[in-house]
């Protein structure tokens, strides 16, 4: 089995290659059900004029849901799910939607992380990342889908992280941190989680 701290040149880029397509094509995102979520009224849009330039800037106010966290129920279920796919992938039981469902947690967490929320060492981060991908390399060739045991506290630690990332970030941040995982996943970067060295 590869050592996950090692995992530099080719045979590694290729592998996050690899998982960056996997989660592209296999990524579930709950940005709807997130906007479902977002009663905003009907406002008129505000205009404000930039100094300097005669140009219109149109701006809608952020509703008070935005600015406020998501509901407790929803957190509660993201949280479960999230927790579910870790103990079903530890155990031997996982699949590629459980993968793709810690994958996204994790990068969701790193990016609400960049806004402020949280303070997890990048390493952490890494480890969940080359955990998926020696998962996903094994599953390719025995259809076995599980997670290392070495890489299970970093998960734990990450999944605990955005619990309370969620309880408490205000929805319009939550959103944006899925706005740029998509926006990850359409380019061409293989993590949007520098390396450590």
């Amino acid at each position: 089995m590869p050592d996950s701290s090692n995992m530099t040149g080719p045979d590694h880029t290729s592998s996050a290659l690899t998982l960056c397509c996997w989660l592209s094509s296999a990524l579930v995102c709950d940005f709807a059900t997130m906007l479902c979520l977002v009663r905003s009224p009907v406002i008129s849009q505000m205009s404000s004029k930039r100094s300097g330039g005669g140009a219109v800037k149109h701006r809608r106010p952020l509703t008070k849901t935005m600015l406020l966290p998501m509901d407790q129920a929803t957190v509660r279920e993201q949280s479960l799910t999230y927790h579910l796919a870790l103990a079903t992938c530890r155990d031997g039981h996982g699949n590629g939607y459980l993968l793709n469902e810690l994958m996204r947690a994790v990068y969701v967490a790193w990016f609400l992380q960049q806004s402020g929320y949280g303070n997890e060492p990048v390493e952490q981060y890494k480890t969940a990342e080359y955990a998926v991908e020696e998962a996903l390399a094994r599953a390719h060739e025995s259809k076995e889908w599980i997670l290392t045991e070495d890489a299970i506290p970093a998960f734990e630690r990450l999944l605990a992280l955005h619990d309370s990332q969620l309880a408490i970030t205000p929805l319009h941040k939550v959103i944006e941190a899925e706005r740029r995982l998509r926006h990850f996943l359409e380019g061409t970067a293989s993590s949007p989680i520098p390396e450590t060295h």
